[in-house]
């Protein structure tokens, strides 16, 4: 598990990159399990700017893949 108390959303962000450079291809629950500190809502927001920032790809039904 990952600590995320304190850190700021950028720092968020790249530890979920760091998260997907480790295993390319990852379901939301993934994220859920591997940050516990954050809710499903801020983990989804987050993979929304990631998202529109060019740094990965969301599926609906197959999940998130770094892009």
């Amino acid at each position: 598990h990952t600590r995320l108390a304190g850190l700021t959303r950028e720092a968020k962000k790249e530890l979920i990159l760091k998260h997907l450079q480790n295993k390319p291809k990852g379901v939301f629950s993934e994220f859920a399990d591997a940050f516990p500190g954050l809710k499903r809502g801020d983990i989804s927001n987050l993979l929304e700017e990631l998202k529109k920032e060019g740094k990965i790809d969301i599926w609906e039904a197959a999940g998130v893949a770094i892009g």
